[in-house]
């Protein structure tokens, strides 16, 4: 093993024994682990291990946004190790390496809960903010656990709002490497990345897993909030699940529930595209979590069909 594997080897070491328990969010690990768990389900051992190198990263970046308190008694520790092991001098470059290519560091200064208690407003302008002239209306009871993005009013002034469901192994790509482009609905041979300006649309479960805490039994859903070049948006079109309603109130209809955004022609190293990530970025984890399954959630009654209504 060489000096720059050796200084992986050791953050991401010390990376998962924050994750064990200590740093991250409990309901931000909570989700991530049952991503892995429906990995390991599946038998898709290729996103277990995404899933788990995520999970490693983020919690490291969560630690780095603590850094106020105990900066250098991390730094301290994490360079003994890698003393120890004699790859500090390759440490500094790991870590800016990620930094430069993932950006996966959660900013506790940017978590907010969306309610009429807490982050509220009417309509889709909160703020005055340029965002391509879309509008963003509140996630009404979900909770937004940031990701720190540099220079992000740079970088994000003029881009849309619009969220990705985390049930597919899209949301491990979308954190680590960008939106893997996919053939579906609409696409017309094109590789392309599904997203949807409703987090109620995009929260429906075939896109957003359902899982139940087995101690609080609280139900928990996660979607991603990202932001969207608005000129990189290819289509706009209708929803794909057949609803029966009008989806989210906030929209006149479903016509343009889905938005379609191409995928780079060149393959990367694993074979599969993805979206440019300056075309789409994470930039939130959103979870919500219920006492009662989210199906029977007022907002959510267009998750049934047509014989569930007439079976009440």
């Amino acid at each position: 093993m060489g000096p720059a594997q050796s200084a992986n080897v050791v953050v991401e070491a010390v990376a998962a024994k924050e994750f064990s328990g200590r740093t991250l969010p409990e309901d931000v690990r909570f989700c991530i682990e049952q991503m892995q768990m429906d990995a390991e389900r599946r038998g898709d051992r290729q996103s277990v291990q995404d899933t788990h190198a995520f999970a490693c990263r983020l919690a490291y970046g969560y630690t780095g946004t603590q850094m106020r308190l105990r900066h250098q008694e991390h730094q301290r520790g994490l360079r003994q190790e890698a003393m120890a092991m004699g790859c500090a001098h390759t440490l500094d470059a790991i870590q800016a390496d990620w930094q430069k290519h993932h950006g996966l560091y959660m900013d506790p200064e940017w978590d907010k809960e969306y309610g009429p208690n807490d982050h509220f407003w009417q309509g889709g302008d909160p703020d005055g903010l340029d965002r391509g002239g879309e509008p963003y209306y509140c996630p009404v009871s979900w909770k937004r656990y940031g990701i720190r993005f540099p220079d992000f009013s740079k970088h994000m002034t003029g881009k849309a709002v619009a969220y990705h469901g985390s049930s597919h192994h899209n949301a491990v790509s979308l954190m680590e490497k960008g939106l893997r482009g996919t053939a579906g609905c609409y696409c017309d041979g094109e590789m392309v990345g599904y997203l949807s300006p409703s987090v109620i649309y995009a929260s429906h479960h075939c896109y957003a897993e359902v899982w139940q805490h087995p101690q609080t039994k609280l139900f928990y859903q996660m979607v991603l909030q990202c932001r969207v070049k608005t000129s990189a948006i290819w289509k706009r079109v209708p929803e794909t699940l057949c609803a029966m309603k009008t989806v989210d109130g906030n929209f006149k209809d479903n016509s343009q529930l889905e938005w379609l955004v191409k995928a780079a022609k060149k393959p990367e190293a694993d074979g599969y595209v993805y979206v440019p990530k300056d075309h789409v970025a994470l930039y939130g984890l959103m979870i919500r979590k219920s006492k009662q399954h989210p199906q029977t959630l007022p907002q959510n009654n267009w998750w049934l069909t047509d014989s569930d209504s007439d079976s009440d």
